[in-house]
Order: structure tokens, then C-alpha cells, then sequence
């Protein structure tokens, strides 16, 4: 169960990945102000739409001093008379109020003028205020202007939380008694387009560009005959109106945000909009947005794309491909509003972007950590602590795969282990064999040699690798004699238990790599040499040696350790004779051990040389060189106080008595069996 759960890990994660991604796209569709924040931003990078056909007359504070108009009362309806045909005859195509003209002011006279100038003029249009959650209109122009006027509308506004304008405004329709009344702009853009039919075009405002895109004009300058270059009004759609929304002029009313108010620009008055969404209307540029349910689905199928894309890169390229992401993101939400008209709330898909990012950096960290746990775990069994840190570091080595490398190699076993564990209980076997390797390995890890496997009793390790070492024949010799050392100190706690380890060495080539996989880490050597150092340990079972080194290995430390020629030995399945040495002792055992190893040396020559009688008398006083003259020795190396190779070539001496050797033999011995 738990294999099968590791295995559908990644399948797990990048479910659990989509669905969070999924559930913040969802709720964040909510949340107006993220939605705001998508359609304001494209503006600012847009440049600015061609406006000429709109001008603007601003009811501002130098016109009230100039012309000596209160602030807070009404204007004097005679410079609105004179304004308007000013206007009709500088050629304006039409004229358009954001002034409420409701109810008499104290000059009738002035009244009269006003309506007989829209009269006039016949292009003149003029608004009112129906709020859409009021039974009843607020304000509504009062007769004689309604009638003079060639047309008016509700300058109502859809007013979003933050005080900014974004959306038209529904005609007023359906009150009883009362005619339906279209949006000021809408009327505006019938009239304007001479449309025989109001244009109920709508959607979210398409701004020209920030404040100051229209041309406009202080309300005191448009009277003058020289306040403007000629034909600035001719074929123009002329709005007027105050730096507040349509009200008497002088009331204290607010401006509203536009999408350029967070870049540092002004909010606009009320007029400002109107004609915006006059001009959106006439040019049928109003901007529209994706419907909830294509919302929905295109940040469902996003956040299912983007959870399980960037699950698949490391940290570095999911943070480039969300980076790339988000700018192409951003890209085509641009190109949608600006040349389709159609706005998404892209944002939201930045956000699951971000998202998705977020939890592929913290899954592949969490991978990443995995594996290096594991990595460490297994190196810890193999490796000593230090070898472990520099090996941590190197994302090369999970690699699964292998190299040549020359290597040094050691294999151990414990002598007649079947015997001793048929004498002990389970647990105290185990028990037994746990303390036995924590003393071997220690002499492995010291010498920073890699432990590449247990196998029951034995130990089979190698040195130069993963870490080159230029020493690590030198390494292992080491390690195997302290090895014999430390398991004689092991020994003396267990006094009723002899655990002799035999020990084989060789130095040669072997593929050593991670053989397992990439989320299995199996650090291992194979080869040829690996199969003749396991030979080597196996031969100390038929001479009686404990350890056995290759030459390769040995000569790296003949002048520094107590060695012995063993012989020349021709193993099953190898070609070729490999010549083999005994590992004694260390440095202070080469003099005590001289005579005796001379002596072996001399009968080993005989032996090669054909000598057998001379040979085996050599071989004898080897045995009592030993017994006599250093009795400690043997109980010290874990030998037996008969010298094993000696008695192995007793014994092969007694076999080519019978069956002499071939003409051809130049003193190796044939091993019949593995």
C-alpha cells in the first residue's frame, strides 16, 4: 500500500495543486476589486484614441469670476442663451447640457431667452437626474426647455465602490405617466449620428485616454469671439458643463476615478464621462465582458493547465514560465481590449499564475528535500558523515547510470557464521550481527571507504568512488587491517564466540553508479574485479589466511605494512594467474614477523621452482617459527597456531606426489571450485 501511494504521489499532488489553483480563481472572480484592477490597467498602457470630435465647455471657477456668476446659485440663463448661439453659429453639430434646468429662476426675461435660443438652435440637449433605486425622477427639466430642446436624457451614473465610472447607465423606462427617457449619452449619440432610432448600445466605458484628451475650454472664453481658433466648434459635439456632476452650478459634488486616477492622474467631472460614453456609443467601441460562465471555464481549464505544467518544471523554469506566462497573460488581455472591445479578468489568471507557481516551487522543494533525504539516508550507510556532505550537494549523483573507475575493493565474511547462528536464538543473532558490522563499518568509514552492501554476515565496500582518492589502496589496506584489530577487541566481549572475518583486496576497473533509480538510491559496483576480490576473500577459507590482498592493491603498501607472497593462483572463470599476497600487520609487525616470512618466501620459491622435498621442509619450519618464537601472534591475528598457507601447500605437496604437475606448469595453483 505504501509502494502504491508513493507511486501515485505526483498524481496526488498535482490534484490537490489544480483544485487549490481552481478554488482561488473561483473565489477571487468574486472580488470586484481584482475584476476593477483588470479592466483599468490596459488603459494606462494604450495610447490615447483619437477624440476630435467631442469639445468641452467647463462651467470652472475663473468663469465665475469672470462673468460674476455666484458659486452656489444658479448661472445667468442669458449667458447660456448667448453661449448656445454662439455655439449654432460657430457651426457645432450639436449641443449638449449637463446642467438640470429645473424650475424658474428670478429673471423670466432670462427664462424665455433660453428657451426661444434652444429653439433656435435646434440642437440643443439637455439632461436630468432619475436615480435607479428612486420610484420618482430627483430633478427634471422644466417646461418651456424640455419643449425646446431637441432632445434630453438621464445623466445618472453607475457609481462603483472605490468612486470611479466604468459602466452605462439603462434608459428609464416603464414609470407610470411618464415617457421612457434614454441615457443623456445614448440620446446624444442618436442625435449626433442622426439615427432614427435610439442606439442602445452599452457596456463598460472605452476612455479615449486620461484626463485632458478632450479639447476643451474655460466657459468665459467660449463666449468671446476671439476665445478660440477658428472652426474649433464646426461638425463638433459640444458638451457643458460644471467640474462636478449635473447639478446647479456650484455645488460642492465630487469628481470620479478613472482607470488613470491610480497612475497619478486627476479625477474627471461628470461631463468628462458623458462624453466618453457619447463617443463610445456613436463608434460602437463600448468595451464588453467575457460572460460568468465562459469566466469560469476558461480559469477552471487555466488553473488545470498552469497547476499541472508547472509541477512538471524545476523552481528556476517554473518561475521563467510563469514569468513568460503572466506577460502573455497580460499581452492578450491588452489586445482583447483594445482591438476586440472585450476585457477578462485577467488578474485573477496572474493570481492563479502565482498560485500554481507558488505550489510548484514548494512540491518540487518538497521533492527536492525528499530526495535529498533519501540520498543521505542511503549514503549514510555507505559513506563516512563527511563523504555524506560533499555527495548531498551533487544532484548529478541521484543520476541513475554508471562510469568506469579504477576502485579499490574489499569483501569480508565471517568465518563458519552458519554454525555460530544455528547456536543462537533469532534475536540474539540479530543482536549480535548489529554490533559486529557498527565495529566493522567503523574501520570502512574512517578511511572514508563506501560501503556498497550487507549481505547476510558479509561486507562488500570500495574506495575512489563516488570520491576520488588518490590514496585508496593505501585506504582499504588500512581499513582491513584495522579491521582484524578492532574485531579482535570485539572478540574479547564475546569470549565464548570466535566471529574470525576473512578479508579479500584487489584494485581494479568496475562500473560503479546509482544501478537502483532516480527516487531509489542504489550506489553500486560491478565488474570483473569486483568478482576477484570476492574470490580473494573466499580462498582465505581454503589456506587458512585471513586477509588476502591482489598484487594491485598490495603494492601500494609492501614497504608499510607485514605482506607475504602467497602465490599464484588460477581461479575458475579468470584467464588468467592472479598473483596473490597476505596482509600480516601493520608497520611494527614487519621486523617481529621477518624470519617467518623469509622462511615461507624460500619454500614458496621451491615450490614454484619444483623443489617439493626441500619445499615442504620449509614449509614445516614455518610452522614452528611461528609456534615457537611468537606465540602470541596467532591468538593476536585470530590465526590458528598452525600457519594456514603453510599447511595448504603441505597439502598440495602431497597431491603432485601422486599426480605430479604437467611438463609445462610454472608453479600456479589451479583452484577447481569458486
Amino acid at each position: 500500500m505504501l509502494s502504491s501511494l508513493r507511486a501515485h504521489r505526483p498524481r496526488l499532488a498535482a490534484g490537490v495543486v489544480v483544485v487549490l489553483t481552481m478554488l482561488v480563481g473561483l473565489v477571487l472572480l468574486l472580488e470586484s476589486k481584482l475584476a476593477r484592477a483588470s479592466y483599468d490597467i490596459p488603459f494606462a498602457w494604450r495610447p490615447a484614441l483619437p477624440a476630435g470630435d467631442i469639445r468641452l465647455i467647463y462651467l470652472d471657477d475663473v468663469s465665475h469670476r469672470e462673468l460674476r456668476q455666484v458659486i452656489g446659485g444658479r448661472w445667468d440663463r442669458t449667458l447660456h442663451a448667448r453661449l448656445i448661439d454662439r455655439l449654432t453659429a460657430a457651426g457645432a453639430r450639436l449641443i449638449v447640457f449637463d446642467v438640470i434646468f429645473a424650475g424658474a429662476s428670478a429673471n423670466p426675461a432670462a427664462d424665455a431667452a433660453l428657451a426661444a435660443a434652444m429653439k433656435r438652435s435646434g440642437r440643443v440637449v439637455i439632461g436630468g437626474f432619475y436615480h435607479h433605486d428612486q420610484p420618482d425622477w430627483e430633478e427634471m427639466p422644466d417646461e418651456p426647455f424640455r419643449s425646446a430642446a431637441v432632445g434630453w436624457g438621464n445623466t445618472d451614473f453607475m457609481l462603483d465602490p472605490d468612486g470611479g465610472l466604468r459602466r452605462s447607465f439603462p434608459d428609464v423606462k416603464n414609470l407610470p405617466g411618464q415617457p421612457d427617457v434614454p441615457w443623456l449619452p445614448r440620446r446624444a449619440a442618436q442625435l449626433a449620428a442622426h439615427a432614427a432610432a435610439p442606439l442602445h448600445a452599452g457596456g463598460w466605458f472605452n476612455f479615449a485616454g486620461p484626463p485632458g484628451t478632450f479639447s476643451s475650454v474655460s466657459y468665459y472664453r467660449a463666449l468671446e469671439p476671439d476665445g478660440v481658433p477658428p472652426n474649433f466648434f464646426r461638425d463638433k459635439i459640444v458638451f457643458v458643463g460644471a467640474q462636478s456632476p449635473a447639478g446647479f452650478t456650484g455645488e460642492n459634488k465630487d469628481t470620479y476615478r478613472t482607470p488613470y486616477s491610480d497612475w497619478g492622474w486627476p479625477a474627471s467631472p461628470g461631463v468628462d464621462f458623458l462624453a466618453t460614453a457619447t463617443l463610445d456609443t456613436m463608434r460602437n467601441i463600448w468595451l464588453s465582458p467575457l460572460s460568468t460562465t465562459s469566466e469560469i471555464i476558461l480559469n477552471l481549464l487555466l488553473a488545470l493547465g498552469l497547476s499541472l505544467g508547472l509541477l512538471r518544471l524545476s523552481p528556476l523554469w517554473a518561475a521563467l514560465a510563469a514569468a513568460a506566462g503572466a506577460l502573455v497573460v497580460a499581452g492578450l488581455a491588452c489586445l482583447l481590449a483594445w482591438y476586440a472591445h472585450i476585457w477578462i479578468d485577467w488578474l485573477v489568471i496572474i493570481v492563479e499564475i502565482v498560485v500554481a507557481l507558488f505550489c510548484s516551487v514548494v512540491w518540487n522543494s518538497i521533492q527536492v528535500y525528499v530526495e535529498k533525504r533519501l540520498v543521505e539516508e542511503s549514503l549514510a550507510a555507505h559513506l563516512s558523515p563527511a563523504i555524506v556532505k560533499r555527495l548531498v550537494a551533487d544532484p548529478a549523483l541521484r543520476q541513475v547510470g554508471g562510469v568506469k573507475q579504477e576502485v579499490s575493493i574489499i569483501f569480508t565474511d565471517i568465518a563458519n557464521f552458519s554454525r555460530v547462528s544455528e547456536m543462537m536464538h533469532p534475536d540474539d543473532l540479530v543482536n549480535l550481527l548489529n554490533r559486529y558490522f557498527e565495529a566493522a563499518l567503523n574501520c570502512i568509514h574512517r578511511t572514508d571507504g563506501t560501503v556498497v552492501d550487507l549481505i547476510g554476515d558479509a561486507i562488500f565496500a570500495i574506495w575512489n568512488a563516488p570520491v576520488g582518492q588518490t590514496d585508496h589502496r593505501e585506504r582499504a589496506c588500512r581499513a582491513a587491517i584495522e579491521l582484524q584489530s578492532q574485531l579482535v577487541e570485539f572478540e574479547s566481549t564475546h569470549r565464548n564466540l570466535l566471529l574470525r572475518t576473512r578479508v579479500g583486496l584487489h584494485t581494479g576497473v568496475a562500473c560503479v553508479g546509482n544501478i537502483g533509480s532516480a527516487i531509489r538510491f542504489d550506489y553500486t559496483a560491478i565488474g570483473e574485479s569486483i568478482n576477484l576480490a570476492s574470490r580473494l576473500e573466499g580462498l582465505n577459507k581454503h589456506i587458512g589466511s585471513n586477509i588476502l590482498a591482489s598484487r594491485e592493491i598490495q603494492r601500494a603498501v609492501e614497504n608499510e605494512l607485514a605482506t607475504r607472497l602467497i602465490g599464484h593462483f588460477k581461479f575458475k572463470g579468470f584467464g588468467r594467474a592472479v598473483e596473490i599476497h597476505e596482509l600480516i600487520g601493520g608497520r611494527d609487525q614487519i621486523e617481529p614477523t621477518r624470519v617467518w616470512r623469509e622462511k615461507f618466501a624460500d619454500a614458496l620459491q621451491d615450490f614454484r621452482g619444483g623443489k617439493f622435498e626441500e619445499a615442504a621442509v620449509k614449509f614445516k619450519a614455518v610452522h614452528g617459527l611461528r609456534q615457537n618464537n611468537e606465540p602470541d601472534m596467532a591468538t593476536a591475528s585470530g590465526l590458528t597456531a598452525v600457519d594456514g598457507p603453510s599447511r595448504f601447500y603441505l597439502e598440495k605437496i602431497e597431491e603432485f606426489r601422486v599426480k605430479p604437475p604437467p611438463s609445462d606448469w610454472v608453479g600456479e595453483v589451479e583452484l577447481k571450485e569458486k
